[in-house]
């Protein structure tokens, strides 16, 4: 067998494979076994089913995932798994949901960035919610309040996590806060500042974002 016609074959299985993990039964059979892993006892097994569903989620179409989730009433257990013991769990998930656009879960992935104890879970969080904003604005007072208190985390990826989605998001409100971002005595803040700036010169967004009492 030539080199050229190995190429051409491991070509044509690697797309009948990314196709066959597209179509709708195949998600739906992989949705199922996510659910029952993210349902099982062993912290391992719900961490592999968590990030099964993030893999799932760069294969398949999302519209197919969240008809597999609607009909089996997975949507639900997938909100829940937010609250998993196990913080490689609820990071996975909390991702899986931000590239999913899960809307509803914009509630619960504010309270994940304003308590939950691992800063992974707080940064996944945070980028979900930007995600979310994406397809659909949000506009809570009580989530845009979170994310400005979030300005001031202990962690430094959850803050840059935090500056980013507040930027994506055109929060007028956090331009004084940002600004002073801008001048930070650490590289890395004051390029995401200045990036957040940036978007709050385009469209405009929410202008208010109270303090929240955590």
């Amino acid at each position: 067998m030539t080199n050229i016609t190995s190429i051409f074959l491991c070509s044509v299985v690697f797309f009948s494979a990314q196709v066959r993990a597209q179509a709708p039964a195949d998600v739906s059979v992989a949705v199922q076994t996510i659910l029952t892993e993210l349902a099982d006892s062993k912290n391992y097994i719900r961490e592999q089913g968590a990030q099964s569903l993030v893999q799932l989620r760069r294969k398949a179409r999302p519209e197919h995932i969240l008809d597999a989730l609607s009909k089996t009433g997975g949507l639900s257990k997938l909100l829940a798994a937010l609250g998993d013991t196990d913080a490689l769990v609820r990071m996975s998930v909390a991702q899986a949901i931000g590239l999913l656009r899960v809307v509803s879960a914009v509630t619960p992935l504010s309270n994940l960035v304003a308590k939950d104890p691992d800063p992974g879970v707080r940064h996944n969080a945070a980028i979900a919610l930007g995600y979310i904003n994406a397809a659909a604005p949000i506009t809570d007072a009580s989530v845009l309040g979170v994310l400005t208190a979030a300005l001031n985390d202990s962690s430094l990826t959850v803050r840059l996590a935090v500056i980013r989605t507040l930027g994506e998001m055109r929060v007028t409100a956090v331009t004084t806060q940002l600004t002073t971002l801008s001048s930070d005595s650490n590289p890395l803040v004051r390029d995401e500042a200045l990036r957040a700036l940036s978007h709050l010169g385009g469209s405009k967004g929410p202008t208010a974002a109270p303090t929240v009492n955590q």
